[in-house]
């Protein structure tokens, strides 16, 4: 038996919602950013590990803001 990953993982719906920072608007929402219609929707992160990983955005601070809420794995700590 190999266990090559192994790690923990917090319910998304338990989870304290944190924030997700874009570096531009570009490439959200056609260029507008973040808007209050997204939160609920889900977005996708590739993290520095090359896996996929998807939460769901909990709130809109600005258009370039949003809490999220991580499921699935969680992102690598490198």
């Amino acid at each position: 038996l190999d266990i090559v990953e192994m790690g923990w993982h917090e319910d998304g719906d338990t989870q304290t919602p944190f924030d997700l920072t874009a570096s531009s608007i570009v490439g959200i929402n056609g260029g507008t950013g973040f808007q209050a219609s997204d939160v609920g929707r889900t977005i996708r992160l590739l993290g520095s590990d090359a896996v996929w990983r998807w939460a769901r955005i909990a709130s809109r601070s600005s258009a370039t803001v949003v809490k999220i809420r991580l499921y699935g794995h969680a992102l690598p700590n490198l």
